[in-house]
């Protein structure tokens, strides 16, 4: 299957962060910069597991857990805390409200204490919280239907009583936390142990079975804290990688991937890290075909055949929609990515999606016949698997263009008729 791998690749890495630049945003886009010139100048200091916990500054709390919270600023030793950020927009934030609630109901007699924190106005989160719930669960639907009545929805007021949800317009609780711990994107909860330290960070829907570990002190802290700060130190050199390639330092994103494939860690961490190098090199290369041709004929011969045979296939196919989308390319160009991509293709056994983007860059490079000789080869591959309708009709095209007069020729035909 062919994705926009150009599209994919510039938001997956050059914008990750627009992600949560929309919550600082009160008509629900990317933060401007005039609103960036309100932050506090002062970077808050990196947060991560095992760090601190800070107090929280928040400035309107809506609710607190039925009345049994009074508003705090500092946390208290020997209780636990869940401080989660969320924004009324954020369909993932509304639709963990009903567990949050039944985990602060679970562990009231506990110590626990969550507090969800928006950075929307006053009047906005107000706003929403008059709205009914839109889905309470297979528990309560399946709890209406034993009762054979309609049950009236509750609003989010109601349902979001039974913890503290809160905003904090200035974001500085956000900053706090979660600017500082690098995250990128909400639903997201920290949570914080007895000892005042932050224990874990994650999707709140995912924070059962630690929080029960939290509370029963058999959560290993110092094992999730390692490598949480591998993917932390990994985000960080992605960052660093996707600024270079905006500035056109290729020699700088391709000294950031030798980092990454070397990165320390667990397997999985290493994985990672070897993931995010191929992806920052597929990316530098696509920034190079858009933006730097010149450069791009001096590289690509010796870059693009070491990347992995599906990443340069997709590379390939997004040169193919760059083209038709209007980006200006060179035909020498274009028989260049062609050729690489050829090459991939094993002779024993050759990939149709492989032969079928090579057809398509053929053709844009102008040479019709080899397109044709291409994609019929690709239709040849699937005889021994599954059909492509896409791949077939393709070469219906292609035939169809060639058994066409030529435009002057169908010019004056058209003209003799009338």
């Amino acid at each position: 299957m062919k994705s926009s791998w150009l599209i994919l690749l510039l938001f997956s890495v050059l914008f990750t962060w627009s992600l949560t630049a929309r919550a600082d945003s009160d008509e629900g886009g990317v933060a401007t910069a005039e609103k960036a010139a309100d932050k506090p100048k002062d970077e808050p200091a990196e947060m991560t597991i095992g760090s601190l916990a800070p107090p929280i500054d928040i400035e309107h709390w809506l609710s607190t857990a039925g009345g049994t919270v009074e508003p705090f600023h500092k946390l208290e030793p020997g209780k636990v805390y869940v401080i989660e950020f969320w924004a009324t927009w954020c369909m993932p934030c509304v639709a963990s409200m009903p567990h949050i609630a039944q985990l602060q109901q679970e562990y009231a007699d506990k110590g626990v204490t969550i507090v969800s924190v928006s950075d929307e106005p006053l009047e906005t989160v107000e706003g929403f919280l008059e709205r009914e719930v839109m889905n309470m669960g297979e528990q309560a639907e399946d709890e209406a239907a034993d009762a054979e009545e309609e049950v009236a929805k509750p609003t989010y007021a109601e349902l979001t009583d039974a913890y503290c949800l809160t905003t904090d317009p200035d974001g500085s609780v956000k900053d706090a936390y979660f600017s500082a711990a690098g995250q990128n994107g909400i639903p997201c909860a920290f949570i914080v142990g007895k000892t005042g330290q932050v224990e874990w960070i994650g999707h709140p829907m995912a924070m059962d079975d630690v929080l029960a570990k939290v509370v029963d002190d058999t959560w290993d802290r110092e094992a999730f804290g390692e490598e949480f700060r591998a993917s932390q130190q990994l985000n960080r050199m992605m960052m660093t990688a996707a600024m270079a390639a905006r500035q056109k330092d290729y020699d700088k994103v391709y000294a950031v991937a030798e980092e990454l494939r070397n990165l320390k860690g667990s397997p999985e961490v290493q994985a990672q890290g070897e993931a995010a190098a191929a992806r920052i090199e597929g990316l530098v290369l696509v920034m190079m075909i858009q933006n730097d041709q010149d450069e791009a004929l001096k590289q690509l011969p010796a870059k693009f055949p070491q990347l992995d045979p599906e990443m340069a296939n997709q590379i390939a196919w997004t040169v193919v929609q760059m083209h038709d989308g209007g980006v200006p390319m060179t035909a020498e160009l274009l028989q260049l990515v062609a050729k690489l991509t050829e090459d991939l293709v094993d002779a024993d056994s050759p990939d149709a999606n492989v032969l079928d983007t090579v057809a398509h860059l053929q053709h844009a490079a102008g040479d019709l016949e080899a397109a044709i000789a291409t994609q019929q080869r690709a239709v040849d591959s699937l005889a021994d698997g599954p059909s492509d309708d896409a791949i077939v009709a393709y070469l219906a095209e292609l035939k169809e263009e060639q058994a066409a007069p030529p435009a002057d020729d169908a010019d004056a035909d058209e003209a003799a008729t009338k």
